[in-house]
């Protein structure tokens, strides 16, 4: 009775589970987290024109003039409430330790143009983000193309259970947010939750070995990879021509191909989409700023994508420098000393001028400078950089590089 109540207010005004982004009529879940409670921001609500808010049973403080429904669980709530919403579409699910955004949207872009089809916005692939996008997508629908993420043991299961994928794909596996697993095996297992009810399981051939106990599912093998003067060169794909020139572009590029040519579509239309393909914000955007090229792959920093970002910096002009900015990696754990020697080492060898930024850098020794201010960060990568020289801007998120970028 309550989830057909709640439907009822959803189908006015949408949903939010931040009070920022509230909206008249809108509908807002009241969630608690380590950090916040939801109850507190149920004015902020009301004062945007809030409809409704979910809220815990054992909530006994005022309305706010909000139409307040009681439920035991709020996260459950809103977890069977998207659910609840999904009416036969077929669903793509996408996960990997790094690549899964720009895979979701590379694979979004191309199936827009055969089918009705949707995918979900920036990185909205948790136990939260994901079921509350759900609710607010556009209705009738074909495919859904569903970025998950996972932080610990249980996630990614979870969100299988809820959304479960007609079609699965692992873009790599590698140690990201992995301060709850002890090995990458464990990673790659958690990982694996994905494939369990799809039809069609793909993945990197280079995730091989650390599947090797599940069954049925469809290798790609990137080492035959070429690009080749602005075209992607693969052996059981026509050329094509494709707007990124980084091999790890490439690769997301050929596992959305490969969703797309399983779902029927012609590879005329794959190469008439690829051509009108974009970057999101802060990923891999290769921006001139008075002759010095700015590569702002800010977004994220996971090991296998810095090392990816470092190996596919374009090349300086004229006498120019390879520079790159680095914040330190989250979320290692016990991996975090040995990840951050060998991701440094990497950058020191192949790069004419490191500068690093986080305490998680500290292990590379007196040999670095290490910068805690981003103001200072910024002025010292500003005095740096001269005319002709590539400079790579990467980190957590929890840095907010992007805003040294000039």
């Amino acid at each position: 009775m309550k989830l057909q109540l709640i439907e009822n207010y959803l189908q006015r005004g949408g949903s939010a589970i931040d009070s920022r982004l509230i909206s008249p009529e809108m509908v807002f879940f009241a969630l608690k987290g380590e950090k916040t409670d939801g109850h507190r921001y149920l004015p902020q609500v009301a004062k945007l024109g809030g409809r409704a808010a979910v809220v815990e049973a054992s909530y006994l403080g005022p309305s706010y003039g909000l139409e307040l429904i009681h439920v035991r669980d709020v996260k459950n709530t809103l977890q069977r409430l998207a659910k609840r919403s999904l009416s036969g579409e077929k669903i793509i699910g996408i996960t990997g330790s790094a690549g899964k955004t720009t895979t979701k949207e590379f694979l979004g872009h191309i199936l827009e143009g055969a089918y009705k089809a949707w995918r979900t916005p920036r990185s909205y692939n948790s136990q939260l983000g994901l079921p509350m996008a759900l609710l607010n997508r556009p209705k009738n629908q074909e495919v859904l193309v569903l970025e998950m993420g996972m932080g610990s043991q249980g996630d990614l299961q979870r969100l299988v259970e809820l959304f479960p994928p007609n079609i699965a794909m692992l873009t790599n596996v590698a140690l990201h947010h992995a301060m709850h697993f002890k090995t990458l095996q464990a990673i790659a297992m958690e990982k694996s939750a994905i494939f369990g009810p799809a039809d069609f399981k793909i993945a990197n051939k280079n995730t091989q070995a650390l599947l090797s106990p599940i069954s049925g599912v469809e290798f790609v093998d990137m080492a035959l990879l070429r690009y080749k003067e602005g075209k992607v060169c693969f052996p059981s794909m026509p050329p094509l021509c494709f707007p990124f020139f980084a091999s790890h572009l490439c690769e997301n590029f050929v596992l959305a191909a490969s969703v797309a040519r399983h779902l029927g579509m012609p590879w005329e239309a794959i190469e008439q989409r690829a051509r009108s393909l974009k970057m999101l914000e802060h990923r891999f955007q290769v921006i001139d700023y008075k002759g010095i090229t700015f590569v702002d792959d800010s977004y994220n920093g996971s090991a296998i994508a810095m090392q990816g970002a470092m190996e596919n910096l374009p090349s300086p002009k004229k006498r120019g420098r390879k520079i790159a900015v680095l914040g330190d990696i989250k979320e290692l754990g016990v991996h975090s000393r040995a990840v951050h020697q060998r991701v440094g080492r990497i950058a020191l060898k192949h790069l004419d001028y490191v500068l690093f930024y986080g305490e998680g850098w500290s292990v590379l020794g007196e040999e670095i400078k290490l910068y805690f201010d981003r103001d200072a960060l910024q002025q010292e990568m500003m005095n740096l950089a001269k005319c002709g020289d590539t400079v790579l801007i990467k980190g957590s998120n929890a840095h907010r590089l992007w805003e040294i970028m000039p």
